[in-house]
Order: C-alpha cells, then structure tokens, then sequence
C-alpha cells in the first residue's frame, strides 16, 4: 500500500517562502551591509589567470640551412589521415606564482541598508516559480 503523507503546516511553509523573498530576490528587498566602492578602479591592466602558459618549452623557428636543401620547403599536406594525430599542441599549462586571485573592489558601508525586526507582509495567498517554460504554482492557505 502507499504510504500516508503528513501535511504541511502552512505557517511553516509561508515562512520558508517569505524567507525566499527577503535573501534570494535581486536586487533584495533588504539592502546589504555593504556595497562595492565606486570610486575605487582598477589598478591599470593586470592578469588575472591562475594558470599562464609554461615558458620552458622549446620554441618553433626556420633554420637558414633548410631553405634550399633537398626535402626542406613548404609542407604539404598528405592526401593520407594521420591515425596517431592528436590534435594542435599547445604547451602545458602551470601554476602562476604570482597570482593573487580575481581582483574584487573593496567594499564600503551601504547608506541605504536598514534592518527589520518583525516583517510585516501581507499574508501570501499565492506564490508562482517559473522554472524555464514550465511554470509550477503553489497554493497556499492563510491563516
């Protein structure tokens, strides 16, 4: 036989809801602490890779000596597939010692933030979530 569902207290549910509303909405309800700094930019052009391309590897030039002699020139393609081909080499990628993370601007107090210590939203009769092209929509009861 199927099992026997509890139902959902529906203050706990409007809570969670109300919850939802107050911290995942952008831009939120209740405004942050802090914001970033406005004025602060940054420090000219800098790179922010973590890993850089690895300088120890041997690099490609023409030698002089191969211009005229026999088998030397320009290649071409054979008309035949390569089964050991593995695709354009690229070097390896290292660490990069002097990375020191993505750059973030600094963060100053937000003169717009205020706190609230009750909430006093009207309770929520219906609540719809759009999830891609289907929309699913929750019911719920007030007290």
């Amino acid at each position: 036989m199927g099992q026997v569902r509890q139902p959902v207290d529906p203050l706990i549910f409007t809570s969670l809801i109300v919850e939802f509303i107050i911290y995942k909405f952008d831009p939120p309800i209740i405004p942050t602490k802090t914001i970033p700094d406005p004025e602060v930019k940054k420090p000219g052009p800098k790179d922010e890779r973590a890993k850089i391309p690895e300088l120890d590897t041997a690099p490609k030039f023409d030698s002089p000596k191969c211009v005229k002699a026999p088998g030397c020139g320009e290649w071409k393609r054979t008309m035949k597939r390569n089964p050991a081909y593995k695709g354009k080499l690229h070097p390896p990628l290292t660490n990069d010692p002097n990375y020191k993370g993505i750059l973030k601007p600094l963060q100053m107090p937000n003169p717009h933030y205020f706190e609230i210590d009750k909430l006093d939203f009207k309770p929520i009769a219906t609540c719809s979530i759009e999830i891609g092209q289907h929309k699913m929509v929750y019911c719920l009861t007030t007290f």
